[in-house]
This record gives structure tokens, C-alpha cells and sequence, in this order.
């Protein structure tokens, strides 16, 4: 247990089992969240490809 409350402080978010089974993903600080949303909004609008 103190094992898994280390885990959870350093920012893993565990999950229950279901169809997919259990898991443990890396939650994104609010830092992370402003620099995602910065990264997707640059480049403007996506043209036609020309392959």
C-alpha cells in the first residue's frame, strides 16, 4: 500500500478493472495542460495533401 500512496503522489492515477482490465496512467499537471493545448493550436489550418 505505501507503495501504490507513492505512486499516486508522484502523479499515477490507477485504474479499476473493466472491459479493458486495470491500469495506471501518468496524470498531466496543469503545466502539462497549457503546453498540450499551446502545441495543438500552432500550425494553422491543415491543407490538402498533395502524395
Amino acid at each position: 500500500m505505501a507503495l501504490k500512496h507513492a505512486l499516486e503522489a508522484a502523479g499515477a492515477v490507477f485504474l479499476d478493472e473493466d472491459d479493458l482490465g486495470a491500469g495506471v496512467r501518468l496524470r498531466f499537471t496543469s503545466r502539462d495542460v497549457k503546453q498540450l493545448r499551446r502545441l495543438e493550436g500552432e500550425g494553422g489550418a491543415v491543407g490538402e495533401d498533395d502524395v
